[in-house]
């Protein structure tokens, strides 16, 4: 299921500007490794429910072979929140790369080197809590090495 909330693709401003305090996501890559793509901003204060799952916007990887996911919780009442970057050769049969689960509020970010894929997509799930929900935003950057 593909949220309305989730396909947001601005670009992030990289012209040296001051990042907003407590974001966390101005941190730009590993020097030895070249910016192939734009950062995509795939999810903009995104609410997940009790077992709720939805999936970003693919995002096509031109040239790029590897990826970071950066999510900032914002708010939590679930038990936790996973969240899992998958990449597809044909944006139709996804993979998953890499995943990981907050339990509180904070940032989180996954790399994976190596992709030979050509889309990358984030996946969200809400843990089972009652009652519980959860608030995030989500970048997706992408390299050539």
């Amino acid at each position: 299921m593909n949220c309305d909330s989730c396909i947001n693709t601005s670009v992030e401003d990289t012209s040296g500007s001051a990042p907003v305090p407590g974001a966390g996501l101005a941190e730009e890559g590993p020097v030895a490794l070249a910016r192939t793509g734009p950062v995509v901003q795939l999810a903009e204060r995104l609410g997940l429910a009790r077992s709720e799952v939805t999936a970003s916007q693919a995002v096509r990887l031109d040239g790029a072979n590897s990826l970071r996911a950066d999510v900032i919780v914002l708010a939590l009442t679930l038990s936790s929140i996973r969240v899992l970057l998958q990449v597809s050769p044909d944006n139709e049969n996804w993979t998953t790369a890499a995943s990981f689960s907050r339990r509180t509020i904070g940032y989180s970010t996954v790399r994976v080197p190596g992709v030979a894929f050509r889309f990358a997509r984030l996946y969200y799930l809400g843990s089972d809590t009652v009652g519980g929900v959860g608030v995030l935003t989500a970048k997706l950057r992408q390299w050539r090495a």
